[in-house]
């Protein structure tokens, strides 16, 4: 496998994976309506630095975590999960 090869499959295990696509739908869905990271952090009863670390596709949302973004955002928590192209 070359580089060219190594970097293709990187990308490919990147953008598929659902913590980053999560994690870019939160972040569409937060600017969509104009409120920063503290902002919905705030709304949803979370910590900031979660809401950050979320959006980067760090770690695995909770249910709860889920369900309080989506009532923060005004959305069904589905629509969170939600791949967009």
């Amino acid at each position: 496998m070359d580089v060219t090869d190594a970097l293709l499959n990187h990308w490919r295990v990147r953008t598929t994976d659902p913590r980053r696509l999560f994690g870019k739908r939160l972040r569409e869905l937060r600017t969509e309506r104009g409120f920063s990271q503290e902002k919905l952090a705030e709304i949803a009863d979370l910590h900031r630095n979660y809401v950050g670390v979320l959006e980067r596709g760090g770690q695995f949302a909770s249910l709860d975590a889920i369900c309080k973004l989506a009532h923060a955002l005004k959305v069904k928590p589905a629509e969170l999960l939600e791949n967009q192209p």
